[in-house]
């Protein structure tokens, strides 16, 4: 053999290694860069079930019937207002105060209505100790009045928040309605009425 052919299988040796070893280190280059965006692809937080940070399943309190046997009322709850002084009120159903209590909270929670019949039209009639039944998707309460009075057409004190278990009643009063009608009565028992108002009861108990 030939020092020039020597020479050129040498050369060629080592440009098949050196082909080799590119190649290596671009696959394991390429490799480490497919690691790296995938692992950035992937989020830093872990999500966490709804179940797991709750203990219980969220309840529906808000009012939706209200019924007073010794008025003969019996009457849908629909959501109400007081906008710029001017109070939202339903022809046809008793309003919740949007931002008062619910049902079973240690609040006051509000319900107002047209002085008219079927509604609020006999309100003024009502006697302490008569019951008062509100009910809501998940839960259902029994109130008993312990005060009904009138009051001036700008006391809105009533509407205050009274860290106990409040039933307010609101209409207007007498013919020209120059006078509100007011009705307090206190919470004496919670009832749930759906699966999730049975799963907060059992935890409110434990």
């Amino acid at each position: 053999m030939t020092k020039s052919m020597d020479t050129l299988i040498k050369k060629l040796g080592w440009t098949i290694v050196l082909s080799v070893g590119i190649g290596i280190l671009g696959g394991s280059s390429l490799s480490l860069w497919e690691d790296w965006l995938e692992a950035k692809a992937k989020p830093t937080f872990e999500v966490v079930p709804l179940t797991q940070v709750r203990e219980e399943p969220i309840k529906d309190a808000v009012p939706r019937k209200i019924e007073i046997k010794s008025l003969d009322v019996n009457v849908g709850v629909v959501p109400g207002l007081i906008d710029k002084g001017e109070w939202q009120v339903s022809d046809t159903k008793a309003n919740y105060l949007i931002g008062s209590g619910v049902i079973g909270s240690e609040s006051n929670m509000v319900i107002y209505a047209h002085k008219r019949p079927k509604l609020f039209g006999d309100l003024s009639k009502i006697k302490v100790g008569e019951e008062i039944v509100v009910s809501g998707k998940d839960v259902k309460a029994r109130y008993v009045v312990s005060e009904a009075f009138e009051t001036e057409i700008d006391n809105l004190d009533i509407l205050n928040d009274t860290h106990t278990h409040t039933l307010t009643l609101y209409t207007c009063n007498r013919w020209n309605d120059s006078y509100r009608y007011v009705v307090r009565a206190k919470m004496v028992e919670e009832v749930p009425t759906s699966l999730i108002g049975v799963i907060n009861a059992v935890n409110e108990e434990e």
